[in-house]
């Protein structure tokens, strides 16, 4: 809870700033606020608490995921601070993001339906206005009305959902809907089915899960830069971690044909995912269908529940966030011109141009592809061996041949930046500060450290 009055105060402070002076030093106070986050978690790390008459609560899963995104979310700011120096919008980008990170907050710590809706919302509006806050371009303007619009409709289905399982159990409380029905199972409502349904629709929405999916690449295209890293490693942690409490509370042991449900659409998104990035050339939808694949075998991890299911989707947000982050920061620094036609040939003969960004892109490229000792090499591991001791031998198939079609379009960055000449007409000097250079060091160790020490890491949520 600690977590939430901090950013929340930080996010007051910034829309006030201005009458006080104080707007330039905002992103410092933002790193410093969570940098406070990040030690007030460690600290309390296996201290279980509950507020607010138990709407909310913190275990070891919860506090892992808020551990992740304060430190995603803070090397956001340093990778990206290039867009924060405009006095005149500083503020405003600090109060949505940390309003925004505050609602993914409430997501994961939620114990009642009420403060999920809350959690998603709070979420979600900033970013909608992140994603159009290139008011110059076309395509950011297209993408934050998409955005909106989707968001709108799944937002209904999630408040429907809720009402109809409100309506058939008494209470917004997981804990108590779950017991409702283990004792009244045979006499529940048909609504009730139907609004676990409609919770599944709103939650893909914002996973991006088949079929779900259609806005994810025309928002990741159209938004800034540095709004699509934020969607694609923070927005989509968030909405993992949500869907395994909501799901892992509610539907399991509740209903085999919802996970069946589940089962479908983590396939569905594997395959269609990774089917549609092999054709793609474009960098940012490219990476945007590869997100796709990812909710996939996120689903995996949310359909097998348990502890072990908890252990492996924490360890697979931590890579695919790391490796995400790492790949979009690159994609920012080569794809200069944000109204250009990018192509994957924007990428060609980086290795002679800038070997740091080469090499970095090839590790995130290579970590979400799966690759041994990266850290996705075990992400994915994990994932498939949760599906076979729960008997998905089918999905673990889905799941490898989804990997191998990754493996193909990830080796199309990695061929055109070490195997071609770069053209005439694309700028060869790209800057790295000292800081930027410092910050994808870290980054490239982070996820070959993952990958050397999961037992280690799996540890922690033990």
């Amino acid at each position: 809870m600690l977590q939430i009055y901090i950013l929340s105060g930080i996010g007051i402070l910034a829309m006030i700033s201005e009458l006080i002076s104080f707007r330039k030093w905002m992103p410092v106070i933002a790193l410093f606020g969570l940098a406070m986050i990040i030690g007030t978690v460690t600290m309390h790390w296996g201290v279980q608490k509950s507020w607010y008459n138990n709407m909310m609560a913190e275990d070891r899963f919860d506090k892992s995921i808020i551990l992740i995104s304060s430190v995603i979310f803070l090397l956001w700011i340093i990778l990206f601070r290039d867009t924060l120096r405009d006095e005149r919008t500083v503020a405003e980008y600090i109060a949505l993001l940390c309003f925004s990170v505050v609602g993914g907050y409430m997501m994961v710590t939620f114990s009642n339906l009420v403060m999920l809706f809350l959690g998603v919302e709070i979420l979600s509006i900033p970013v909608y206005v992140l994603a159009g806050s290139n008011k110059k371009s076309l395509k950011s303007n297209e993408s934050a009305f998409k955005y909106f619009l989707m968001g709108a409709f799944a937002s209904g289905f999630l408040l429907f959902g809720m009402t109809f399982l409100y309506g058939a159990t008494g209470s917004f409380d997981i804990l108590s809907i779950h017991n409702y029905y283990g004792s009244h199972a045979g006499s529940m409502p048909f609504f009730f089915k139907i609004g676990l349904i409609m919770l599944v629709f709103g939650l893909g929405f914002k996973l991006s899960a088949v079929p779900f999916h259609f806005w994810t690449p025309d928002v990741y295209e159209g938004a800034p830069n540095h709004v699509t890293a934020f969607m694609a490693t923070m927005v989509k942690g968030f909405a993992a971690a949500a869907a395994f409490r909501l799901f892992n509370g509610v539907l399991h042991d509740v209903s085999g044909g919802m996970l069946t449900v589940l089962a479908v659409l983590s396939g569905l998104s594997m395959v269609i995912g990774n089917t549609l990035g092999a054709i793609q050339d474009n960098p940012k939808r490219l990476l945007a269908y590869s997100s796709i694949g990812h909710a996939g075998f996120m689903m995996l991890a949310i359909y097998a529940g348990t502890q072990l299911g908890a252990q492996a989707l924490v360890y697979y947000i931590a890579s695919y966030t790391l490796a995400s982050l790492l790949a979009l920061f690159i994609t920012h620094k080569v794809l200069i011109k944000d109204d250009a036609y990018w192509s994957i040939g924007d990428f060609a003969g980086l290795f002679s141009r800038n070997r740091l960004l080469a090499i970095g892109m090839s590790i995130a490229l290579l970590s979400m592809a799966g690759i041994p000792p990266l850290s996705g090499f075990f992400a994915k591991y994990f994932i498939f061996n949760l599906a076979y001791q729960h008997g998905r031998l089918d999905l673990v198939i889905v799941a490898i041949v989804s990997s191998l079609i990754g493996v193909y379009y990830y080796f199309k960055f990695i061929s055109a930046m070490f195997g071609r000449h770069a053209d005439q007409d694309i700028d060869w000097h790209i800057l790295l500060t000292g800081l930027d250079k410092a910050v994808i060091i870290l980054l490239v160790a982070m996820i070959i450290l993952l990958g050397l020490m999961p037992d280690t890491i799996l540890g922690l949520l033990a």
